[in-house]
């Protein structure tokens, strides 16, 4: 799985945060260029793109957040899409619109 755990001290995954939400149950989420993190009260977890886990974010360049209604927590990423966060998995559903042959994939 393509996350990281940090402590407060160590703090975000990246010095540009693009959005931030507080869900439903209290979590700050955080849209870097460099993942999705997601603070506890205590812990930073950083959620990446893994080129080995289809289901991991589609890419680091996170710009964007929203939860529903359902409390999903949807992610926007720059060029790759959205994701859903599934909270009892820890993982994401991945919705990417059609990629050209031999396109780029940033890390």
């Amino acid at each position: 799985m393509g996350f990281e755990h940090f402590t407060m001290e160590q703090g975000l995954s990246a010095n540009g945060v693009f959005d931030m939400l507080i869900d439903s149950r209290g979590f700050l989420w955080a849209a870097t260029v460099n993942g999705l993190d997601r603070y506890d009260g205590y812990h930073f977890t950083v959620f990446k793109f893994d080129r080995q886990d289809t289901a991991s974010l589609n890419q680091n360049g996170v710009f964007s957040l929203f939860e529903d209604s359902e409390g999903n927590i949807w992610v926007g990423n720059v060029e790759a899409g959205i994701n859903k966060y599934n909270r009892n998995s820890g993982s994401f559903a991945n919705y990417k619109p059609p990629q050209p042959a031999n396109r780029y994939e940033p890390v």
